[in-house]
């Protein structure tokens, strides 16, 4: 998800088509040199609107996300500072944080090599999308 607002409506419809059975909610927030705006609402958000058990944070600027999250509240050992790790590696944080009965969500801004590099990382997993399946 790209905003906010887009965000909330998603997890909302998921819940309603029961979609989401109560598993753990892992978000993975890619951020980008270019929207430190927007790297800001969803840190605010994290703590006020959804409930993630856990964030993993890659991209630019990770330190700025980081800390705009907690001085909103959200817990700092609950966030995974993931700023030069490749692909693999971001989702094998994802796999350790949301089990089969978990879901993520990636949203911010991935329109950038890593986003591109993790859907290229998922499209070599097979059907799942889990590491190792």
């Amino acid at each position: 998800m790209n905003d906010v607002d887009t965000l909330l409506e998603l997890q909302r419809e998921l819940i309603r088509r029961k979609k989401l059975n109560g598993g753990p909610l892992v978000g993975l927030f890619n951020s980008r040199d270019d929207r430190a705006t927007r790297s800001l609402e969803f840190a605010r958000m994290m703590s006020r609107e959804l409930e993630f058990r856990s964030v993993i944070v890659t991209g630019r600027h990770t330190k700025a996300f980081v800390r705009a999250a907690v001085r909103n509240g959200y817990p700092r050992d609950r966030i995974s500072e993931m700023e030069d790790a490749t692909p693999r590696e971001i989702l094998e944080a994802v796999d350790a944080r949301a089990p089969p009965d978990g879901a993520a969500f990636a949203c911010g801004n991935m329109v950038t090599s890593v986003g591109y590099g993790l859907v290229e990382e998922l499209l070599g997993r097979g059907s799942d999308g889990h590491a190792g399946s």
